[in-house]
Formats: structure tokens, C-alpha cells, sequence
């Protein structure tokens, strides 16, 4: 019989805190979301491309990210930023009206009947907001889809996920665990 390793626990330790921060996103994260503070999260595009082919709806539609909020909660929003799609930028959020439940919110731009175009060989999004999101919450590490428009116009394809981003102190946290449990082990 093999004697376990000193590293071993660390091994399993990382692997498992691996698989936990990746979660099961099957998609690529399209939108990471910071929501530190919930007075201004922070919305950011990644620089993944699309799942799917989409150019079946307009801005006025925007898209939707599933089950984002961690409570049912209506909320109209005017926000600034630069995130948008290939074609224009959002500056406005609707839950509730549109979408299948007020935990999903819409990001779509009233102003603008142009084309948004999405395409597996370009970056889904560009750009960054800031929303202010008072009387709800994003759960760090939650997950979801990204569809086109909302349950009552657009085409509804899965174009990919966001994903809310640990916030550092957590991070840094686990990351101080992983060097104390190391330096323990190296002692004698």
C-alpha cells in the first residue's frame, strides 16, 4: 500500500476549491458581475464570443440574464456605461415586465431600434456599468444564461452565461488558508 503524500491534502484542497469557483457554467461567461457594492455593481463584458449566431432582434428587446437577482423584486433602471452589444450600447434595465420572473433582468436600450448583433467569432459585449440595484442583491459566485430579448420578443436563444465574481477579499481569504496550510506543513 502507497503512503499518502504530505501534499496530498493540499492537492485535493485545491482541486476541490477549483471545481467549486468554476461552478457548472456549460457556457462561456459573457458578463462578470461585481456586486461588492449593490449601490453600484459593476457589470464588465468579457472578451468571449457568443454561443450562437443572433442578429434577430434589436436593442429595444436587449437580452436578459436569467435568475440573477437573489429575490423577486421590480425595478426600473437608467444607467450609464459603455456595455453593449455589436451595433449600440444598453442604458436601461426592466425587471418583471417581459421576463419570465422579477429575478431576471433585462438590459435593452428604449431609444434604438437598431440591430444587435451577436456571433461566435467576435466578443458577445464590450464595455462596463455601473447600476445601482437597491432593495435586492447578486449572490457572489451565482450563474446564469444570457438570452436574446426577453420572453415575449426576441429570438430567447442562449447565447452564453454571466457569472458574479467573487469578491477579492474572499478570494484573498482562500488564497491566505492555502499559504498558512503550506507553510504549516513545511515545519518540521
Amino acid at each position: 500500500m502507497r503512503a499518502i503524500s504530505r501534499k496530498t491534502p493540499l492537492l485535493i484542497a485545491s482541486i476541490v476549491l477549483f471545481a467549486v469557483s468554476a461552478g457548472a457554467i456549460n457556457a462561456a461567461v459573457l458578463i462578470t458581475i461585481d456586486p461588492t457594492n449593490i449601490a453600484s455593481v459593476r457589470f464588465d463584458a468579457t472578451a468571449e464570443p457568443a454561443e450562437k449566431n443572433d442578429a434577430t432582434s434589436d436593442f429595444i428587446d436587449g437580452v436578459t440574464l436569467i435568475g440573477v437577482l437573489t429575490s423577486n423584486f421590480f425595478v426600473e433602471l437608467d444607467f450609464d456605461g459603455t456595455l453593449g452589444a455589436s451595433g449600440g450600447r444598453f442604458e436601461d434595465g426592466l425587471t418583471g415586465v417581459g421576463t419570465a420572473n422579477l429575478r431576471d433582468l433585462n438590459l435593452y436600450n428604449a431609444e434604438t431600434s437598431t440591430v444587435q448583433i451577436f456571433s461566435t467569432s467576435a466578443p458577445a459585449f464590450r464595455g462596463s456599468a455601473l447600476i445601482d440595484l437597491p432593495g435586492t442583491s447578486i449572490a457572489v459566485g451565482s450563474y446564469g444564461d444570457i438570452i436574446v430579448g426577453d420572453t415575449i420578443s426576441g429570438s430567447g436563444e442562449v447565447i452564453g452565461q454571466w457569472r458574479a465574481i467573487p469578491e477579492p477579499s474572499a478570494t484573498l481569504l482562500v488564497g491566505l488558508g492555502c499559504l498558512v496550510l503550506r507553510i504549516r506543513r513545511r515545519k518540521p
